[in-house]
């Protein structure tokens, strides 16, 4: 397959195979591992990505159509998982910071566990509903402090995949 590109016959479902077996054979690798432990990755852990994906398991082109408008850093959290310790240690400060009930407790672990499996929150809409509608919303649970700060976690985890470390953010 000159160029990457896809032996004839091979379905898109083929490339998402190949991306998923890679990342879980591949876990220990530098820029797996630092996303999947929330930790801050350089432009060429992204470039390292790129190739690999873009590259060597398939195109550019196969990526768009397997994870449309998913972002490379996500994508890998959605599909590799994230270290739940690593999420837990995420929200360790506010933990420690707070004397919390057993509903927020519990709201908090919903929210651990949903990073864990997606990588991150996409859309905070996800609040309103299942499972986090019950015993009460975010709202009813925390007051607009804790909210923020909440708030503030989850957009801190989303950018550390989104973004490399000493990037110029031009």
């Amino acid at each position: 397959a000159e160029g990457g590109t896809l032996p004839q016959g091979e379905t898109f479902d083929a490339y998402h195979d190949r991306v998923e077996r890679y990342l879980h054979e591949h876990a220990e690798d530098a820029p797996i591992y630092k996303l999947t432990h929330n930790l801050p990755l350089t432009a060429e852990d992204f470039e390292a990505l790129e190739r690999i994906l873009f590259q060597e398991l398939g195109t550019k082109a196969d990526y768009d159509k397997t994870f449309p408008n998913i972002p490379l850093g996500l994508m890998v959290r959605r599909v590799a998982h994230m270290d739940r310790e690593a999420v837990v240690q995420a929200f360790a400060t506010f933990i420690n910071a707070h004397a919390l009930n057993q509903s927020q407790i519990a709201f908090v672990k919903r929210i651990i566990t949903y990073v864990t499996q997606n990588g991150a929150v996409e859309d905070f809409g996800i609040f309103a509903r299942p499972p986090f509608d019950r015993p009460a919303h975010l709202t009813t649970l925390f007051g607009e402090q804790e909210c923020q700060a909440i708030g503030g976690i989850l957009q801190s985890l989303r950018e550390n995949a989104l973004t490399p470390q000493g990037s110029l953010g031009v």
